[in-house]
């Protein structure tokens, strides 16, 4: 069993379907975060209030942690820990209007090489929190006509759009082999 670990824009019920009615929950309130970018006061009242309610409609599957940062919230997590994958890179070129065609890849070459045990949980906590601050400013910031601007991902026809609910629909792709794995 893992540890779903929830951010303040992954509060939606499509973010726990594939768990287990008891699998545990972790939800992270990081005062590093509201330290490090700055917030409008109401979008950020929102965001801890939306993160405290469904921390209690989840009662006690999950661990509602107010912490400093983020590893140490992750340092008193006992099981395996399972995040959403953040980023888009197409989602990044089509919206600033580059439209060449990106090739798909053989992920296997890329894992086969990177020598993913070296690193604590800790510094993969870390990598992730950078790469989705780096998505989250991206989507923030987007306009309504970035949001259609499309292009060409593994020879198919995207949006923007798409391919922020691809985001998701990867993580979950991936959930369900670490679930597979770890079983």
């Amino acid at each position: 069993m893992s540890v779903r670990w929830l951010f303040g824009d992954q509060l939606g019920p499509h973010f726990t379907d594939d768990l287990a009615g008891d699998d545990p929950v972790l939800l992270v309130e990081s005062r590093r975060v509201f330290a490090r970018r700055r917030f409008h006061r109401a979008k950020a009242h929102l965001v801890l209030s939306a993160m405290r309610h469904r921390a209690a409609e989840l009662g006690d599957r999950c661990t509602y942690a107010q912490v400093g940062t983020y590893a140490e919230a992750l340092d008193g997590v006992p099981a395996p820990t399972t995040v959403a994958h953040p980023t888009s890179h197409a989602a990044l070129r089509f919206a600033r209007g580059d439209a060449t065609p990106l090739p798909g890849f053989d992920q296997d070459p890329y894992i086969a090489t990177g020598d993913f045990n070296r690193l604590p949980l800790a510094d993969w906590a870390a990598e992730y929190e950078a790469v989705r601050t780096t998505s989250l400013l991206l989507f923030d910031r987007l306009t309504p006509e970035a949001w259609d601007r499309s292009g060409v991902a593994s020879e198919n026809v995207m949006s923007v759009r798409a391919l922020a609910y691809c985001v998701v629909g990867h993580e979950r792709h991936h959930v369900g082999i670490l679930r597979k794995r770890l079983s």
